[in-house]
């Protein structure tokens, strides 16, 4: 089973977000989450160093609490945005 979710609606704590809205897809129907994958776009202005490894690190943390693994994605700064966007996928 394959679930995908973005997260838009907050900035703050937008990695646990992310994991815990695509894992509950999986769960919901009665699989075990296991994999996730996640595309990360940061907007130019406003974006650090270190804003990047806080998101990673919520990510980190959450899918370390639901022994989930994280087995790939995306990560960019890209142009046009105004606002941090995750978009997940979670395997179960």
């Amino acid at each position: 089973m394959v679930t995908a979710d973005p997260i838009t609606f907050t900035t703050e704590e937008i990695g646990y977000y992310g994991v815990v809205v695509n894992m509950n897809d999986i769960a919901t129907r009665g699989a075990v989450p296991k994999w996730f994958v996640v595309t990360l776009l940061f907007p130019v202005k406003g974006s650090s160093p270190r804003l990047v490894e806080r998101v990673f690190h919520q990510i980190h943390d959450a899918c370390r609490q639901f022994n989930i693994a994280i087995i790939g994605g995306h990560t960019e700064v890209a142009p046009g945005i105004d606002k941090m966007i995750l978009s997940g996928n979670m395997i179960g």
